[in-house]
């Protein structure tokens, strides 16, 4: 309770000092043309701290990182859709049709015996 009466009392006191005193108030400036002029650079002649390096290499992090998994991606998707498979065999066709119930054991032996091109019956 202590803590949040002394953190109120700061900030009331740091707001009155702004009214009173504005040219104090603004601790972060240095004075001279406020950074307005051809050496200003991207932030305005203000800066951004140790916060800006580190948020420069996030993003550069992200964007390597993202072109990476995007290009592992690809590769894995393209090799999976490869023109020089071969199609498959009749017998591979008969023997999923006959593992999905389209045929049953006496058809799916006929067409085997078809397609061996020997009429041995067993």
């Amino acid at each position: 309770m202590k803590l949040k009466r002394t953190f109120s009392t700061a900030l009331v006191g740091t707001g009155t000092m702004a009214i009173a005193l504005p040219e104090k108030a603004a601790f972060a400036y240095g004075g001279g043309s406020c950074g307005w002029g051809p050496l200003a650079g991207f932030t305005g002649g203000w800066g951004m701290g140790w916060f800006g390096p580190l948020l420069m290499m996030l993003f550069w992090g992200f964007l390597i990182a993202g072109t990476i998994i995007l290009a592992r991606w690809l590769i894995q998707r393209l090799k999976g859709r490869s023109c020089s498979s071969d199609p498959p065999s009749p017998l591979d066709i008969i023997r999923k049709r006959y593992a999905s119930g389209e045929i049953d054991q006496e058809e799916f032996k006929q067409m085997q015996q078809a397609l061996s091109g020997t009429s041995e019956q067993g």
